[in-house]
């Protein structure tokens, strides 16, 4: 019961365009593969196939450039833009038994292979069809699917509502993740919400953003964490002597944007570092450092209950 993505089941990632589906699940399965912890469950090592039905070949490769992942250690390939419902069913059966039996296979833009995702009578057969392929192979099958679009504020309560459609998708699968913005602005805010609802088990929630280089959405960290890091740059700042941005940003693995954007808060905001000729930046004599206490990071764990 304590996992993702069972196999012999078929599991949905909604949310709307662009909030990191292909992102976040692209990065769990090569990570799982790997046997790394991934949200505080242990990877299994398990064979992905990631099968595109929406985005077209040089996208998904600057994708995985910026995922940090070889296009060539990834199984990969392309479903048909004429195959839908049980045609696309075949079509996937085909990817499976052509790739030598994969044990998870992720299919990107799942909700274009069904005629009308809001009609039951398209979905059901598409989602019935790949239960049975599910149990056949004793795979796990992924499908990433759009949100219903809504006005700011206006979205349904039940986290497994959130899905495109009819439905049918919700209903017919075991694990229901859903990735959202935290806020409902323009779709360009920095945090997430993941909610993973399993069908035998509680559900989880975590808080995502994208990692300093851009390569994965992780936990956001916590106001200590942040505090610490934080503490950390400004002591390497005092120490460096004159600096440019590049050896800021490599020192501390950060992207471009994210470096530009503390070192000039430092500058024009809390007035800790000056800019001197070359590019280069002189942390202020007498500037304070961040401080962090000691106890910021402990959580207690100890609480005793009746």
């Amino acid at each position: 019961m304590d996992g993702w993505f069972s196999l012999g089941r078929v599991h949905l990632v909604g949310g709307s365009s662009g909030v990191g589906k292909t992102t976040l699940i692209t990065k769990v399965l090569v990570r799982q593969e790997q046997g790394e912890i991934v949200f505080g469950h242990e990877g299994l090592k398990r064979r992905p196939l990631v099968l595109f039905a929406d985005r077209g070949g040089l996208s998904n490769t600057e994708t995985l450039l910026r995922l940090r992942i070889d296009p060539n250690d990834l199984q990969m390939d392309y479903i048909s833009a004429e195959a839908t419902g049980l045609d696309a069913v075949q079509e996937i059966i085909a990817f499976i038994e052509g790739y030598d039996l994969p044990d998870v296979v992720f299919i990107e833009a799942a909700d274009a292979l069904v005629e009308d995702g809001n009609k039951p009578q398209y979905v059901l057969p598409f989602m019935k069809g790949l239960q049975r392929v599910a149990e056949h192979y004793h795979c796990a099958i992924i499908l990433s699917v759009g949100a219903p679009k809504a006005r700011n504020g206006d979205k349904h309560a039940a986290q497994r509502d959130r899905i495109i459609g009819s439905e049918k998708w919700a209903r017919c699968a075991e694990d229901v993740i859903t990735l959202e913005f935290v806020s409902d602005g323009n779709g360009t805010e920095s945090t997430r919400t993941l909610t993973v609802q399993h069908r035998n088990a509680p559900a989880e929630i975590f808080a995502l953003v994208y990692a300093e280089d851009g390569s994965e959405l992780v936990e956001a960290p916590s106001p200590a964490m942040e505090a610490s890091d934080q503490n950390s740059r400004e002591e390497w700042m005092r120490t460096a002597g004159d600096f440019n941005k590049e050896a800021f940003k490599q020192r501390f693995k950060l992207s471009g944007s994210r470096a530009t954007a503390i070192l000039n808060g430092l500058c024009d905001g809390e007035k800790k570092l000056r800019r001197i000729k070359g590019g280069k930046y002189r942390w202020q004599r007498g500037a304070l450092l961040a401080l962090v206490r000691p106890d910021a990071a402990a959580v207690r764990t100890d609480t005793k209950t009746d």
